[in-house]
Order: structure tokens, then sequence, then C-alpha cells
């Protein structure tokens, strides 16, 4: 062989070995990119532009915080440290790269570990697609059920619709128009024979539409053992995510301590919350607040704080009557005196603690009633007068007050006074026009919501004196 052919045979191998090199470089670059399109990020991104967002969710503030997975139309917290919906999304993406090619089989077990899967949840929290918007979160007038959504306005039940509005709550049970339970319409029963029994029905009804309360408190009145508590706890659990039961030093004026932020969390999701044995020094600014649906800023145990919308709507049992400090605060009560039903019915205690169908069927029995009670609220409102005023201002002591201002014998804002002259006048004033005698604590509650009042050491005792300027019927000042 000459030394030309030798020297082209050896050229002709060194472009063969070139184009070896350089098929191997572009393999490599591509195993490169196939390596960097499956990173944790990257595969998020992917994950996060298809249709993830329609079975998992996150939440990102507030009591809620968390991972959510759908359910019917019910976003449930997710309890696994790996959702199901994100385990399932990335063994078929993984699949599908696999059979482009694109994906090695020992890549792809590696992205479905345990340590891949976190990292790509703590990616999606990133994309907007797959966060809630929380102002639109358990919108009013919906309500959320195992089966569908009732929308109130229209009059009618929407199925599960993952781009509808979401809902992090619902009720317990499937709503049912024609649903009945013996033991329940008992129990409707005596809340109807009640003199103001339509207002209970509405009060209970509209706390399901989900909007702040109409600046009102419902107190039900009565010894124990006369069923108000096995009303209102029927009605939280029929409402299941929606109600909330508080513990009664959550609404004390003086015992909440350092953990009253947690014990108030409840108030948060809620729309009914009851409380029964409410104690009379109860925290009325806070009262007043949560009846009004103002904003409250509230955290959980060693959280960050969160500002929500209040507008659960209270439900309280007591055996004493309320004490409210003013006429603005009184003016907010609505108090049902509570008789006790002709024939109680121990067996509802014992349905409501046992899981089952029957337990199911009584629910929906009062989740029926309850919605009935929203359609009236609706159509009329919560339909009660302005009583609360009688019943701090026992019929009379308005007009004794202004027969007393009138002939010039008291004078608001000027000296100080303590309860009994007052008491003397007031009892004899009563008595010469026929009606009965205010009590005591009803006669300094009326005093207070008309003239300011502070409570002072006298003789080692604290009496409270009021800012008017008294006369006497003989003269003595």
């Amino acid at each position: 062989m000459s030394k030309l052919e030798t020297a082209v045979l050896e050229y002709q191998q060194s472009l063969q070995e070139r184009a070896k090199n350089a098929t191997q470089r572009s393999e490599a670059t591509q195993a490169s990119i196939a390596n960097e399109f499956v990173s944790e990020r990257l595969l998020a991104q992917r994950l996060a532009s298809g249709n993830l967002h329609s079975e998992l969710r996150y939440m990102s503030e507030g009591p809620e915080q968390g991972w959510r997975r759908r359910v019917g139309c019910i976003w449930v917290p997710a309890p696994e440290p790996v959702p199901l919906p994100l385990s399932a999304a990335v063994h078929i993406e993984a699949g599908a790269l696999i059979n482009a090619l694109v994906l090695d089989n020992k890549v792809a077990r590696a992205m479905e570990s345990t340590y891949s899967m976190k990292a790509i949840l703590a990616q999606l929290q990133a994309h907007s697609s797959m966060r809630f918007a929380t102002t639109q979160t358990d919108p009013p007038y919906y309500l959320a059920t195992p089966v569908g959504v009732l929308d109130f306005k229209a009059g009618r039940m929407l199925p599960p619709n993952p781009d509808g509005p979401a809902f992090l709550h619902g009720t317990a049970i499937a709503y049912d128009p024609v649903a009945d339970h013996p033991l329940w319409t008992a129990v409707a029963r005596h809340v109807a024979s009640l003199p103001l029994g339509e207002v209970v029905h509405r009060y209970l009804g509209a706390s399901l539409l989900g909007i702040p309360p109409d600046r009102k408190l419902l107190f039900l009145v009565g010894d124990g053992g006369d069923g108000k508590g096995t009303l209102l706890r029927s009605c939280v659990a029929a409402m299941g995510g929606f109600g909330s039961v508080l513990p009664v030093e959550a609404l004390s004026g003086d015992g909440r301590g350092a953990h009253g932020n947690e014990l108030l969390s409840g108030l948060a999701t809620a729309r009914l919350a009851y409380a029964s044995e409410v104690p009379p020094n109860l925290d009325w600014p806070l009262m007043k607040a949560t009846s009004g649906g103002d904003p409250r800023t509230s955290k959980r145990m060693h959280s960050r704080s969160y500002t929500v919308q209040g507008r659960a709507w209270l439900a309280l049992a007591t055996n004493t009557a309320p004490r409210p400090p003013d006429q603005a605060a009184a003016d907010r009560c609505i108090i049902i005196p509570w008789s006790k039903p002709e024939e109680s019915d121990p067996d509802i205690v014992t349905i409501l603690a046992t899981p089952g169908a029957d337990r199911d069927a009584y629910l929906r029995a009062c989740l029926r009633w309850m919605v009935e009670g929203a359609a009236k609220y609706l159509a009329d409102g919560l339909g009660v007068p302005d009583f609360a005023r009688a019943k701090v201002e026992p019929e009379g002591l308005s007009a004794w007050l202004l027969e007393e201002m009138t002939a010039g014998n008291l004078t608001v804002g000027h000296g100080q006074t303590p309860l009994q002259p007052f008491a003397d006048a007031a009892g004899r004033w009563h008595i010469d026009h026929g009606m009965e005698t205010p009590t005591t604590t009803a006669l300094g509650t009326f005093l207070r919501s008309r003239m300011a009042s502070r409570r002072i050491q006298k003789d080692g005792h604290k009496i409270t004196i009021y800012g008017a300027s008294f006369v006497d019927r003989v003269g003595h000042g």
C-alpha cells in the first residue's frame, strides 16, 4: 500500500472516530437534558400546568393551612405525607416520559421516592394554580354536602364541580328534602310550641347560609335536662365541619388566660357555634364583636396569627338569663325561655353518640328542618321584634325615669348616688301604677345603660354609684 493510500485510510478512520465521539457527546447531552427535565422543579412545573389542581390544592394560610385533596365537592385534609393524587400524577407522568424515550427507568424510580415526592410538593406550593383563593373558599349562600352543593339563592342542588367554588368543610350527612325521623319530629314540635319557637327555627337555619349574624345572640334559658342542649348539639352535629362546640371559658370575661386564641380558633371557620352552661360573667366586648361579624385576628398555639371574617352564629344554652352591661349589648340578645317537653326522650343522646344508620337518619331530618328555617329567614329575616329591651328594661322603668327627670327629681350627669334611692323610688312608682316591682339586677342594668357608673369601697363593701343627682319624695338630696 502506497503512502498516499495509507494517509487516505488514516484520514477516513479519523473522521469516523470524530463522528463517534460527537455521537457519544450528543447522547450524553440528551441524557443530561433528560435528567434536568425530570428534576423536581421542572416536573413540578409540568404537573402544575396539568390537571393536578383539580384533585390536589394547598391552603397557604390560616388554621386550615396544608395540602387538601378533593372528595366529592369537599376538599379534605391530606393525612398522608405524600398525598395520593400526587403519587398517581407522578407515576402517570413518569410512564409517559419513559414511553417517549426521554426518561430512563432507573431515573423514574428515583423520582417516585418519598424524598423526591416531598421536594415536588414543596415546589408545587409556589404555583398559583395549586393554591386556593382564600377569599373564595366556603362562599356564602352555598352549603357543601357529601353528594353536592345546596345553592340557597337558586333553591337547588348543584353537582360536584372541581372548577366551581372550593369548600373546605361540609355537612356530616347528605341533604334530603323529605327526610324524617320520629325523635326529631318530637324535637321540632316542641320548638314550635314555644312562644318564640319560630325565631329559634329561623336563627338556627340562617346559620347554614355562611353570612355574618344579624347582630344577634341566641340564649336558650331554662332548667337542666329540658332538651335545649340536645337541640343545639343535634344542629352542630348535622352541620359537620361547619359547626363548632365552644368551651365555656372561651366566652368568659376572665377564664381564657394565655390560651384565649386557641379556645376561640373554632370560630374561624364555623357557621354555627354552640356552648352550654354559659356563665353569667360573659366577655361582652367579645360577644358584641362576634355577633357583629367583625374581622378577628387569632392564631393556634405556636402558629402565626391570621385574620378571618367572623360569620359564626352563636347559640348558647344557660340556666340563668344573661346580664348585658348596657342597652347596646341587650339589644343583641334573643332570650328564649325554654320549657321542658312533656315527653323527653333520652334516646336522642344515645343516638348522637352512636355512629350508624339511625344517627344519619336523625341528622338528615335535623338538616332538612334547618334548611327550611334558612328559607324562612331568606324570605322574612328573623321575624323577631326588638323585645330584648323589655328584658333589660322591665315595663315602666323608662316611663318612671322620664317622669323623675321631668319633675326635676333627678339630674343625670351631675352628682353621685348609690342604688338604694333609685330602688326605693322606682319601687314606689311601680306599686302606684299597679305594676310588678323591678328586680335590683334589672334596675342596675337599666341605670348603667342611662348614666355612668363605677364601683367604690364603703364600710368594707363594694357598692355601685351612678352619675346622677337624685332628690327623694320628701325633698332630701
